[in-house]
C-alpha cells in the first residue's frame, strides 16, 4: 500500500510517504511522527547551517519520508551558498537520516574562481544521475 501525505506548517511543506506498512492506520502514525521529528531535526539543521555560512544559504524546502525498509525517517534537504564578495559557490543536497544523524546521501558542486579568473568545479558526493536514482530508491521505499 502507498500513501502519500502533504503537510503545510511552520512554513515548511513536507513530503512524506510511507510503503508497505500493514495498515493504513501504522503507515498514517509512522508519517506523522516522521513529519513531526523531521521539522524539528531540519529546524536544527538549518540552524547549524546559518552558523557556519555568512550570509545565510539559500535553503530548499525539505521532504520527509518514513523509509520501512530501513525503519528509519529520511529527511532530503538541499541548500545554495556564496562567499560575500567573490563568485565563488556552493550547491549542495542531501539525504538525512533524522534518527542517526547521519547524510546517506549527498550530491552538489563547488564553484571557485582563481585569481586567474578560471573557474573551477569541483564535484562534492554521488554524481547527479546516481544520487537522483539512489534519492528515489530511498524515498520511495
Amino acid at each position: 500500500m502507498k500513501f502519500r501525505l502533504t503537510v503545510l506548517g511552520f512554513g515548511v511543506l513536507g513530503v512524506i510517504g510511507v510503503t508497505g506498512c500493514n495498515s493504513s492506520a501504522e503507515s498514517a502514525k509512522l508519517a506523522a511522527d516522521c513529519m513531526t521529528h523531521g521539522v524539528g531535526a531540519f529546524d536544527r539543521w538549518k540552524a547549524k547551517l546559518e552558523e557556519r555560512s555568512e550570509p545565510s544559504p539559500l535553503v530548499d524546502p525539505p521532504r520527509f519520508h518514513f523509509n520501512k525498509r530501513l525503519n528509519t525517517c529520511l529527511m532530503k534537504v538541499g541548500y545554495w551558498s556564496f562567499a560575500p564578495g567573490t563568485r565563488d559557490s556552493d550547491v549542495i543536497d542531501q539525504v538525512i537520516d533524522i534518527y542517526s544523524n547521519r547524510v546517506l546521501l549527498s550530491s552538489g558542486y563547488s564553484n571557485r574562481w582563481g585569481a586567474d579568473g578560471k573557474l573551477t568545479t569541483r564535484l562534492v558526493g554521488l554524481d547527479e544521475l546516481r544520487y537522483g536514482e539512489q534519492l528515489r530508491d530511498l524515498m520511495t521505499k
